[in-house]
């Protein structure tokens, strides 16, 4: 999980979302209520978003950089900078899907499933208060 941008990305954020509202609707798109966001003062583009990796690399929201290029990708799919390197295959062959340690068996505390072996997995999980998904890559 990234933890800071890159300077590839932020200059494409001061780029493609250059203006206070703009920018404001992509950190809202990205999670980050109004009320938490820093104002846009008399400043550039380019040092707002400079403050905004600042932010995000201190905490100002959990998963935040992943969050932020997530909705800046649905914003504009095609910008390759903006691409997750989860989403990317890292050579020719698909990875393979982790097969089941045993069948049936359960997780603990979960009823029913299969248990996986994903040591030395990459993963994300996706949610909100109701809905839980985890995405893995071995």
């Amino acid at each position: 999980m990234p933890t800071a941008l890159s300077e590839e990305q932020i200059a494409a954020l001061a780029t493609l979302f250059s203006t206070a509202a703009s920018a404001r609707r992509l950190l809202e798109s990205a999670g980050l209520p109004r009320a938490r966001q820093p104002a846009w003062q008399d400043v550039t583009p380019l040092t707002y978003w400079h403050e905004m990796n600042t932010q995000f690399a201190g905490g100002i929201l959990v998963d935040g950089i992943a969050r932020l290029l997530a909705a800046a990708r649905r914003a504009y799919p095609g910008i390759p900078v903006f691409e997750n390197p989860l989403d990317s295959p890292t050579d020719d062959e698909p990875a393979a899907s982790p097969e089941p340690m045993s069948q049936g068996s359960s997780l603990p505390g979960i009823a029913g499933g299969a248990a996986f072996d994903l040591r030395g997995a990459k993963g994300i999980v996706i949610g909100n208060h109701t809905v839980q998904t985890n995405i893995f890559h071995t």
